[in-house]
């Protein structure tokens, strides 16, 4: 066993959601300080708010979906998906909804004690 451990379905949902709510923030914050170009009347679209997030959170990001993959009985390394443009969301959904093996599996106990 690598002590990694496995996270419960509510515990990774309850993750991707205040990651999504941090994120939101931080884009509503670039866009009002973003302000427009004086020569072109556009917004200005640097967005650093928003990538100082995602980059703070990269790491935990990977943590939390491979203890997911571990409570449904999969290597820690499908995580990586989470994070690939497009496909991670679709990933992330469907890491949220595949139900976790009952029982202790070879990444630990289950989550839930049953």
């Amino acid at each position: 066993m690598n002590g990694v451990g496995r996270a419960r379905r509510a515990e990774f949902g309850w993750f991707v959601l205040f990651n999504y709510v941090l994120l939101f923030v931080g884009a509503f914050i670039d866009v009002g300080a973003a302000g427009l170009d004086p020569y072109t009347g556009v917004a200005n679209d640097s967005y650093i708010v928003t990538w100082l997030i995602l980059l703070a959170l990269l790491c935990p990001t990977i943590a939390a979906a491979s203890r997911r993959a571990h409570d449904f009985g999969q290597s820690g390394w499908l995580a990586i998906l989470c994070i690939v443009p497009y496909i991670g969301f679709i990933a992330t959904l469907a890491f949220i909804f595949i139900p976790g093996q009952p029982g202790p599996n070879q990444y630990g106990p289950n989550p839930k004690g049953v």
